[in-house]
């Protein structure tokens, strides 16, 4: 699934920067890309899981693989 609309990336983006232990979340809607950033209670099992219940797909990147 893909976002299809900035409201689609709106929702996503609320739903992290709502979950327990993280600091930052931002998804770019032209990108398709989510960034979270984890607080030492983080989970990033929790954030693929409210992923994939907003109907995404997801899966770990490192800041390396972004400057490629």
């Amino acid at each position: 699934v893909v976002l299809t609309s900035e409201a689609c990336a709106h929702g996503l983006q609320s739903r992290l920067a709502g979950l327990n232990g993280v600091e930052a979340a931002k998804v770019n809607y032209d990108a398709a890309i989510a960034t979270v950033r984890l607080g030492s209670h983080g989970s990033l099992k929790d954030v693929l899981t409210a992923v994939a219940e907003q109907g995404f797909a997801a899966k770990e990147i490192s800041d390396s693989d972004l400057r490629r």
